[in-house]
């Protein structure tokens, strides 16, 4: 899990780095994982679950079955946590 002590300037840097990256790009799908991670360290519940479900979607789409896995483990330890 990525916790990060400035976390709103670090969520506004990964979000800059997603905007410039290829869509179609495997790291993307890790990426917008760090970004999930990052909103959950700033307390921003709805912005971690979003961001994991784009993780989840793109890895699909990619069948990039890593990230497919890793998503849907970070889905569940979310929902365990905030149910």
């Amino acid at each position: 899990m990525l916790l990060a002590r400035d976390s709103f300037g670090k969520t506004d840097s990964l979000l800059q780095v997603a905007q410039k990256m290829n869509r179609s790009d495997t790291e993307l799908v890790n990426l917008y994982t760090q970004i999930a991670w990052s909103y959950l360290a700033s307390g921003d519940t709805a912005n971690t679950i979003s961001f994991l479900r784009k993780s989840r979607a793109l890895a699909g789409q990619l069948k990039f079955e890593h990230g497919l896995i890793s998503a849907y483990s970070n889905i569940g330890l979310y929902y365990t946590k905030f149910g």
